[in-house]
């Protein structure tokens, strides 16, 4: 390895993921000789060890337009770090975090989804089981958006009375630390130790102190009532009670009775909107900031059986 050029052996290392340029590769250049990265770094976005350069330039030469639109980097992030993101964008969508009681994930009997595809991501996780008894519980995915446009359908909606979908700021780990709770509603919480938890994840990157963002899905069995969205501010007074409920006045042709919304997030414009079939259905808020996740809570008052809810991307 020592006789071979830089070039040449960031090349061949491009073909590796972000796992392996991470470890395998780092244990082979220890092996054999860590090589002297180049000092111009003008080309790969100032990766300094051949395994960064690796990472930069599989990047490049993999990620399509649309997909470093997505990925801007942040200041001081690393190629690997980069690279680890463009396949958590590529892998299946799941639901990474349960919190509150009456929400599970299904075993391996209860999926009646296709085998799953070849690729990183849970079938499993994609999907959650609501009983009966589940109060006012929360999902989220842990997949951090950070630019660009991204669109995700929902499923198993039409069978929940109370139903809210939209996004949230990334809390990853917030389930471990919270795995006692019996009720979650990510945009108040009532009690002091878990406002303080959640609160300790707010940072520069969120733009602005705005938690989330939640469209309500009308229920089916009413007819001809606006729809609406919740939100809420952390550090407003409002995060210590009820979260604001604003009308989307832009919604029209939203069909109840379908089993499936869809949302988009353009992050470039600030704005998410609703979708159903494929047809846009309308804006449901403007002037969005920052990043976020996925998010959903469920309340399983009125189900006369288990229900469920699932994820996953779309185009």
């Amino acid at each position: 390895m020592a006789g071979l050029s830089n070039d040449l052996v960031v090349g061949l290392a491009s073909y590796l993921d972000a796992r392996e340029l991470g470890a395998s590769f780092a244990l082979v250049c220890k092996r054999f000789g860590t090589k002297q990265a180049r000092d111009d770094d003008d080309d790969d976005d100032g990766a300094q060890t051949l395994a960064e350069q690796a990472a930069w330039l599989s990047f490049q030469q993999g990620a399509s337009d649309e997909e470093r639109a997505c990925l801007p980097a942040h200041d001081g992030e690393s190629p690997l770090s980069l690279l680890r993101e463009l396949q958590r964008l590529r892998a299946r969508l799941s639901f990474d975090q349960l919190l509150g009681k009456g929400i599970s994930y299904p075993s391996p009997d209860d999926l009646t989804l296709s085998p799953q595809p070849p690729g990183r991501g849970s079938l499993e996780r994609s999907t959650v089981i609501i009983d009966t008894g589940c109060s006012e519980s929360t999902v989220i995915s842990d997949h951090v958006m950070r630019a660009g446009k991204h669109f995700v359908t929902f499923k198993g909606i039409g069978s929940h009375e109370d139903l809210s979908i939209g996004i949230v700021r990334p809390m990853k780990g917030l389930a471990n630390q919270l795995d006692s709770v019996q009720y979650f509603y990510p945009l108040f919480i009532l009690n002091d130790a878990v406002q303080d938890t959640v609160s300790r994840y707010r940072n520069d990157s969120w733009g602005n102190s705005v938690i989330g963002y939640l469209f309500n899905v009308p229920n089916p069995l009413a007819y001809n009532i606006q729809a609406t969205y919740n939100w809420n501010d952390i550090a407003s007074s409002s995060w210590h009670g009820e979260s604001i409920k604003e009308p989307c006045t832009s919604i029209g042709r939203y069909n109840p009775n379908l089993d499936a919304s869809s949302l988009l997030l353009d992050l470039d414009r600030g704005e998410l909107l609703l979708y159903q079939g494929g047809k846009l259905c309308g804006k449901i808020v403007s002037g969005i900031q920052g990043i976020f996740c996925w998010a959903a809570v469920v309340r399983g008052h009125g189900l006369i059986r288990e229900a469920h809810i699932s994820i996953e991307r779309g185009d």
